[in-house]
C-alpha cells in the first residue's frame, strides 16, 4: 500500500481545519470522537489516511502504526457521498 507523503497530509489536514473552524456543529460533535483512530483507504488508489480528532481539529497522517478504531473503504465518489 501507498502512503502519502506528509507534505500532502499537512495540506490535506490544514483545509480540512478551516473548514471546521467554520462550523462549530460538527467541532461540537466531534469532541466525542476525540483520541480514536479512524481509517480512511481510499479504492483503487491504495492510499490510506488516518484521522484523529482533538479538541478543536482532526489531526490526519498518511501512516500509523496503532490498530484504528474504525475503519471506512470506499471509491472517491463513495467516500465524498
Amino acid at each position: 500500500m501507498n502512503h502519502l507523503p506528509t507534505a500532502v497530509t499537512a495540506s490535506i489536514e490544514m483545509a480540512v481545519n478551516r473548514v471546521l473552524q467554520l462550523d462549530e456543529d460538527t467541532l461540537a460533535r466531534l469532541q466525542g470522537l476525540q483520541g480514536k483512530i479512524i481509517a480512511i483507504e481510499i479504492s483503487g488508489l491504495d492510499v490510506p489516511l488516518y484521522l484523529i480528532p482533538e479538541a478543536n481539529k482532526i489531526s490526519i497522517y498518511g501512516r500509523y502504526e496503532a490498530e484504528p478504531d474504525t475503519l471506512l473503504r470506499g471509491t472517491p465518489l463513495a467516500l465524498m457521498r
